[in-house]
């Protein structure tokens, strides 16, 4: 430690600095490169007026659904979820909605379940919105009850031929609340062909922490608390909200599950296809590399596997799934590309078409932790998913390269980055001289 604070106190700056550059310089330039050409487009669109959202006439939206799937444990949970529809139904949808309310283990405060039913049945809504509650007996986890929620859509259409399944999906955390037209923003995006033809697959919210959250005040300021959450909303516009534009040198690989649009049918693939991947085999992967055909997901009816989905990252699982989709013939498919060259164009379109989408003015207030262990429990939940989902998705990344590049390359880089900055603190001290350092 002596030698430690000697060398900050007495070698010239550049040693100081350069271990801490050069790992900053290399980050900068593989996800904040686009950042000058954001800039640009940014001030050319607000010069020319042109927003490119032109939205949808009112009634000719898609049909959608929003689930916000959450526990039901206190007081403060139920009138978070009531805060959350409240801002879902108002929100102006210009189309038929569905809004469900999943609660994973409504036996836990069964008081407060009847008291959300009976809310759903008296709320005013237009007559484009219905609202609904639904609850497992036991607590299964968020994939479980979003699959519940969907459960129930497909109830009505076996009962009701004119209940017919949504377009488009919208995944919405209990605790957030939406900005203005954030719903049709998403949907527009969704739907609008990008300028190489094909739709995209699944669109990014612009996450925001709510004022009130994070400022409290002078005096909170200067408690750890206020510093903490001031900081995690600083993170949010910079690495959630510039970060989330998929111009950059990486691709974007996650949306944040505050607030994410997909396909109806595509989400509805996603537990069937995690029965499939349970079927791939490393014989099945060789044959493929000697000539012969890929498994086949469309070949064949799945049954649901939804508990695959549990665990962290549920939305990363959910992204990742739609990063392997592809449009044929006017339809969604999760089937692997046909031969190792066709997955090869297939990893060239992927980077250079992009199908994750963002629209920064679909803007959505979430809560944040305000306590150094509630953060970095939530930052070794969110790290840890990727090689959760990289585990559980890694059959399906054998063939789909794209995807499969993407989040590796993001992995080995994001650990070389932390690596090399901690050893510029620790080991600089005990390489002598700034050349034999630029050499490590």
């Amino acid at each position: 430690m002596e030698r430690l604070l000697w060398f900050v106190r007495n070698a010239p700056a550049i040693d100081v600095i350069l271990p801490v550059l050069k790992p900053l310089l290399v980050g900068m330039a593989l996800y904040q490169l686009d950042y000058l050409w954001l800039a640009i487009r940014c001030i050319w669109t607000r010069v020319l007026g042109r927003s490119g959202f032109q939205g949808f006439a009112n009634g000719s939206a898609p049909s959608a659904c929003v689930v916000l799937p959450t526990l039901l444990r206190s007081e403060a949970d139920y009138r978070g979820l009531l805060d959350a529809a409240s801002s879902v139904i108002t929100n102006g949808y210009p189309g038929r909605l569905t809004v469900v309310l999943a609660i994973d283990d409504r036996t836990e405060r069964p008081d407060l379940f009847a008291d959300l039913c009976a809310w759903c049945a008296r709320v005013a809504c237009s007559d484009d919105v219905r609202i609904a509650a639904v609850g497992g007996r036991r607590r299964e986890g968020k994939a479980m009850a979003i699959e519940r929620g969907l459960d129930l859509l497909r109830e009505w259409e076996r009962r009701d031929a004119s209940s017919a399944l949504p377009t488009v999906f919208f995944n919405m955390d209990a605790d957030s609340e939406l900005g203005p037209r954030a719903l049709e923003r998403m949907a527009f995006k969704l739907t609008q062909p990008a300028w190489f033809g094909d739709r995209p697959m699944i669109v990014a919210s612009n996450v925001s922490v709510r004022a009130t959250h994070y400022w409290g005040g002078w005096r909170r300021f200067f408690s750890v608390e206020g510093q903490v959450a001031i900081s995690v909303a600083r993170e949010y516009m910079t690495s959630i909200s510039l970060g989330k534009h998929n111009t950059r040198v990486l691709p974007v690989t996650s949306v944040s599950g505050a607030l994410y649009a997909t396909w109806f049918e595509l989400h509805d693939m996603a537990p069937r296809f995690a029965r499939f991947l349970t079927t791939i085999r490393v014989r099945d992967l060789v044959a493929w590399w000697l000539g012969g055909a890929p498994p086949s997901f469309a070949g064949r009816t799945w049954r649901p596997l939804p508990e695959a989905m549990i665990g962290p990252g549920d939305d990363t699982y959910v992204t990742w799934v739609a990063s392997m989709a592809t449009w044929r013939d006017g339809r969604l498919s999760l089937d692997f590309p046909r031969t190792p060259a066709g997955a090869l164009l297939a990893l060239v379109r992927y980077w250079v078409c992009r199908p994750i989408a963002y629209d920064p003015l679909a803007k959505v207030y979430t809560s944040s932790p305000t306590s150094v262990r509630g953060l970095f429990r939530q930052r070794v939940r969110w790290n840890g998913s990727r090689l959760f989902n990289t585990r559980r998705l890694g059959p399906a990344m054998a063939f789909h390269w794209g995807i499969a590049l993407a989040v590796l390359a993001d992995l080995t880089i994001v650990a070389m980055l932390n690596v090399a900055l901690l050893g510029a603190v620790v080991l600089a001290p005990f390489v002598p001289g700034t050349r034999n350092w630029l050499a490590l």
